[in-house]
């Protein structure tokens, strides 16, 4: 597709492009953003097999090196987003089935073994959980900030908490959006207490968020 700019030239519009390690789509689809994701992070995985399969390496750590080398390249930039519940499945699923690789135990089909049980080996929570509370540090993060913030400006309305509102409404069903999901859940473990006040206390703001996703 291409359109002209203001001289007349031809701009050519893209139906997506990668900025900064993330593939924006012009429909706004995480679908093949999270499939690139999980297999950027499966070959990763798989790079490191000698580790995973090394007798003398303890599971704790090779539970760290998991984390510090394929969680944070599969993670990187999703905290932006908001995914569907699909979505959040595809990454507790390739989660566990990494985790049963490093503890040699066969998929539940087989080994009759829970995902719930593996997690508790590693004393871990599902990975939509550790996504979670990366999106809530960061809907407070962007709350604090001035109202002049360019970042603060197109996530919530002028000194609230209610996110911004598109004048052009698309047809059918409203999409779920980042800042209207964050503060939906933000709502629900907040019914208690003042949310603006609660949020502007970094620190009280992050105790709280850590305790609800450990539930």
């Amino acid at each position: 597709m291409h359109i002209h700019d203001a001289l007349g030239d031809h701009i050519t519009v893209k139906q997506s492009i990668r900025y900064l390690g993330a593939q924006l789509h012009a429909n706004g689809q995480l679908e093949a953003e999270i499939a690139q994701k999980i297999g950027l992070a499966s070959q990763e995985f798989k790079v490191l097999k000698r580790i995973w399969n090394h007798c003398n390496i303890s599971i704790r750590f090779k539970f760290e090196i998991f984390t510090a080398c394929v969680l944070q390249r599969l993670l990187y930039s999703l905290e932006t987003a908001w995914l569907n519940k699909s979505l959040r499945n595809k990454l507790d699923g390739f989660y566990a089935k990494c985790l049963r690789q490093i503890l040699k135990i066969s998929p539940s089909h087989i080994s009759r073994v829970s995902n719930h049980y593996i997690l508790q080996q590693f004393n871990a929570k599902p990975l939509s959980k550790t996504l979670l509370h990366r999106q809530l540090k960061l809907f407070g993060k962007i709350a604090r900030m001035p109202n002049e913030a360019i970042v603060r400006k197109v996530t919530f309305e002028s000194g609230s908490l209610h996110p911004v509102t598109t004048k052009n409404k698309r047809r059918g069903r409203p999409r779920k959006t980042w800042t209207t999901e964050l503060h939906k859940i933000a709502e629900s473990f907040a019914q208690t207490s003042d949310l603006w006040n609660l949020v502007q206390n970094k620190q009280a703001w992050e105790l709280v968020i850590k305790k609800f996703c450990r539930e």
